[in-house]
């Protein structure tokens, strides 16, 4: 898991460093708790990454062939964007729907994404979370590889 991720902050420093994103990390639960000034340890918008094993075949008693799932969490301040509605002026509701550029930048960084250790990603879902406070849209990729771990 740690060489996937490793590997996957080479686009995330791509977001990082043209805007896109402000904040990459390891979800470690940063949507479910505010500090101690009521914000969340994030700076938006963010792209949280879990990594998790789908399924897994035994190539030997030592290796295994791993399905990944790669659910990449992406969190906005919808106080920072402007109004969606229909009657809401162009301009106005553009700035409304940007986390949708931000999303669309996202998964073009990662869809067929390979390291030196996994197969392209591939996307498989995606959507918005309900959230009391944040505008939260996930995106599930998956990937297969090869875990020697156990070999060594």
């Amino acid at each position: 898991m740690k060489i996937i991720y490793n590997e996957l902050l080479r686009p995330a420093n791509d977001l990082l460093s043209s805007n896109i994103i402000r904040w990459f990390d390891w979800d470690k639960g940063q949507l479910k708790k505010k500090d101690d000034t009521g914000r969340y340890m994030i700076a938006e918008p963010c792209l949280l990454v879990r990594i998790s094993l789908k399924t897994k075949e035994n190539i030997t008693t030592t290796v295994q062939d791993c399905e990944a799932i790669i659910t990449m969490t992406l969190a906005f301040d919808p106080l920072s964007m402007g109004r969606t509605a229909a009657n809401a002026p162009e301009e106005v509701r553009a700035q409304g729907l940007e986390p949708y550029d931000v999303i669309s930048e996202v998964y073009k960084s990662y869809q067929g994404f390979t390291g030196n250790h996994f197969d392209p990603l591939t996307r498989i879902s995606a959507g918005e979370l309900t959230h009391p406070d944040l505008f939260v849209y996930e995106i599930k990729f998956k990937t297969e590889f090869e875990d020697s771990t156990a070999d060594t």
